[in-house]
Parts: C-alpha cells; structure tokens; sequence
C-alpha cells in the first residue's frame, strides 16, 4: 500500500502535466527561421545601397548648389534618374530598425517558449500567442523583402543612368569656367 499511493500520486501529476513537444518543435522551428532571416539581413552586402544613398545626397547638393535656373531637359534629366532615390534611403534610414524588430520579435517568441516550459499556458493560449508572434514575422519578413527588392532595383536602375547626372555635372562645371 505504502508504494500505491505515491505511485498513484505520480500517475495523477504526470497526466496533469501537458504534452508540449509539438508546440516546442513548432516554436523552435519558427525561431531559427526567425535567426536565419536576421543573419541573411546582416549578411547582405548593403555598401552599395549606402555608397549610392551618399552619392545622390551628394550629387543633389552640388546640383542644388549650383544651378540658380534650370531648363526643362536638365530637370526631366534629373527626376527620371532620381525619381525612384527614396526606396534607396528608404533602406538606408530603416536598416538598422529591421535589424531591431526582428529582435524584438525573437524575444518574443524566447519568452514565450519559457512560459511554455514552465507550463504557464493553456494549448489555446499559445495557439493564439504563436500564430501571433508567427503572423508578425511574416508581415516584418515581407516588409524587409520588399524594401530591400525595391532599393535594390533602384539601385541598379540610378547606377546605369548615373552617366546622365555626370554629363549635367560636367556641362555646369563647364559653364561656371566660362562665366
């Protein structure tokens, strides 16, 4: 009798106690994707975004500096090369905020898998809390995507027009020699 009753008492608690491993096998699964987009974030090679946000900013103060008027063909020249330029700081500005909220959001889902293992919610609970935490990395993951397309497309595009701000560059230049 005296090896029943604790035998009983184990039997009681272990069937209390919830079945996890699915929910911890789903959450560290969104965690190391969540830790494997921030390194491909980290590792991206953002020189050329950087580099090509300061030469704008700085092609557009000489240019600002330097003409007093400007004619229709020169500043058809410069809109079309520039017009997409805020994706490109866009990027710029908001790097390291990308970096910060998929931090935010890994602390996040690191709190919830220890209220997991400490059996502090109900299947529901973390259900909802999951799908959640899931649902805003998903949304961050495709905002990030599409801004780093986007820049990354613009990018390109003002790097091959680049010759056309050069020539407008060079014929002021010129001009300000002669006058």
């Amino acid at each position: 009798m005296k090896y029943v009753i604790p035998l009983i008492l184990i039997l009681i608690v272990s069937s209390c106690r919830q079945n996890t491993t699915e929910q911890k096998v789903q959450l560290n699964d969104l965690l190391m994707e969540v830790q494997q987009f921030k390194d491909s974030i980290s590792a991206i090679d953002t020189t050329s975004i950087f580099e090509s946000s300061r030469t704008i900013k700085q092609n557009l103060k000489f240019l600002h500096n330097n003409i007093d008027t400007i004619d229709v063909n020169t500043a058809s020249i410069i809109a079309e090369v520039y017009k997409e330029r805020g994706k490109v700081f866009f990027v710029e500005e908001h790097y390291h905020d990308f970096l910060n909220e998929l931090s935010i959001s890994q602390q996040q889902l690191e709190k919830l898998k220890i209220d997991l293992e400490n059996g502090l919610l109900t299947k529901e609970n973390f259900n909802t809390f999951y799908k959640e935490e899931a649902r805003i990395f998903v949304n961050l993951n495709q905002k990030i995507r599409l801004a780093f397309a986007e820049a990354d497309s613009a990018n390109v595009f003002i790097q091959e027009q680049s010759y056309k701000i050069d020539s407008v560059k060079t014929f002021i230049d010129e001009k300000s020699k002669i006058d």
